[in-house]
């Protein structure tokens, strides 16, 4: 216990504050290892197998953002058959200009955009699909294709500016971008990732769904089925609260944030020869984590991030394990 006042000067002498007859206590006993219970905190991001509850089809009005090679087109047939009334229609071009069923707009303008969803939004919309990002290419102009992830991010910020009661979910789709690591019997089981070219939207989307909490912003993943427009659209019709989603076949995948245990961590990397812990996690080699050394060697607690190092292998979307307390 420690007992006393407390006065705080300015640059001249003056007094600013004064506290009388503070009392101050330690919470926990020097001896006691604060990270003993570092379990509570530990958290990792993981791919879980959960079923669509689908939604009843209803009659619902869409904007459809179409790319070339033909999955919006199966979505819109898919949505119709949902009971979807009206699909606006949506193309590339130079410039912004109506045509039946939908309009053209120039994909790097956003003012474009900002013409497209006040004109749309005007009655209300259901969703937005947004397919651009399916024609993603690298390129050795743009080998992160920045262009094709800017224009989705123009997109989220104009949908944020608009002026309505109620904003409409905005669905963007990639295809195989996303690597689902599954917990297995025998260990971990990797669904690998076929296109690196969308990598970079997905990370900025999901920058995104943190800084415009108020709108609904959706990642779904799908692969290369003929089939894979159905459970698309019933994905887009149901408005679950995932964030991101990955169709694959028959199954269905949600990214959840769920508690890892210390220990585990350790196991799940044998063989690797290293000085601190190692973390096998999604779309990473290895991420290495020894807070306690931290504590031990700077005798100050460790702050998030601390003593931590990074090795990939490969360019693919991050997945920290989080220090989070409860």
């Amino acid at each position: 216990m420690i007992e006393g006042d407390i006065t705080l000067f300015d640059e001249t002498g003056s007094v600013l504050v004064e506290v009388l007859g503070v009392r101050a206590q330690a919470l926990t006993r020097s001896q006691r290892d604060e990270l003993e219970d570092i379990d509570q905190w530990l958290y990792e991001f993981a791919w879980q197998n959960v079923s669509l509850e689908p939604a009843p089809a209803h009659a619902s009005r869409w904007l459809v953002f179409m790319d070339e090679a033909g999955v919006a087109a199966k979505l819109t047939s898919a949505l119709c058959a949902q009971g979807a009334e009206e699909i606006i229609r949506v193309r590339p071009g130079k410039q912004f200009c109506r045509e039946e069923g939908g309009y053209i707009i120039d994909p790097q303008s956003k003012t474009d955009k900002e013409y497209l969803l006040k004109e749309t939004m005007a009655t209300t919309l259901d969703g937005i699909a947004y397919c651009w990002a399916l024609d993603a290419h690298m390129t050795d102009a743009d080998p992160l294709c920045l262009t094709q992830a800017t224009a989705a991010v123009e997109l989220i910020q104009a949908l944020s500016q608009v002026d309505v009661v109620r904003r409409p979910p905005l669905f963007i789709v990639t295809r195989g971008a996303q690597p689902v690591t599954l917990e297995t019997a025998d260990g971990y089981a990797v669904i690998p990732e076929s296109s690196l070219a969308q990598t970079s939207l997905i990370g900025l989307v999901r920058v995104a769904i943190n800084e415009y909490a108020e709108l609904r912003l959706r990642l779904i993943d799908i692969d290369e089925s003929s089939a894979i427009s159905t459970p698309l659209a019933q994905e887009m019709l149901a408005q679950s609260e995932e964030e991101e989603v990955v169709l694959r076949k028959s199954e269905r995948y949600v990214h959840r944030l769920v508690r890892k245990r210390a220990q585990d961590l350790e196991a799940e990397s044998p063989g690797i020869k290293s000085s601190m812990p190692l973390a096998r996690v999604s779309g990473m080699s290895h991420l290495v984590l020894d807070p306690r050394r931290a504590w031990k060697k700077e005798q100050k607690k460790p702050t998030f991030g601390y003593g931590w190092r990074l090795r990939t292998k490969r360019t693919q979307p991050y997945q920290p394990v989080a220090l989070l307390q409860p």
